[in-house]
């Protein structure tokens, strides 16, 4: 039994200046293991309700980069992420959403 919803296996937290590699960047695992998968992730900033990235390709995780100053964004920093996906399985949700904590 599994009482949070799926979520498409996201973490929680990334540091863009880790050392280790897996925890530089943003990107629901899901995502990057299915295939043919079609979707838009959207990063918003909590504070002003801005896109701060978005992309359709899993192999661009978001590395704290905040499109709008093309500088990486304050740390730390809680942002709510969005992916809507296109091409939904049968009984799958279209959109699925957290928070992401940017150390």
């Amino acid at each position: 039994y599994v009482e949070e919803d799926y979520n498409l296996m996201a973490v929680n937290a990334f540091t863009p200046t880790s050392t280790d590699p897996r925890n530089q960047t943003f990107m629901p695992f899901a995502l990057t293991q299915r295939a043919n998968i079609n979707f838009v992730l959207t990063i918003i900033d909590g504070r002003d309700g801005g896109v701060v990235y978005q992309t359709s390709d899993a192999s661009l995780p978001w590395d704290g980069t905040d499109i709008r100053s093309g500088r990486r964004s304050e740390t730390p920093q809680v942002y709510v992420w969005k992916a809507v996906i296109l091409n939904p399985a049968t009984n799958e949700p279209t959109e699925y959403r957290g928070t992401i904590t940017m150390n």
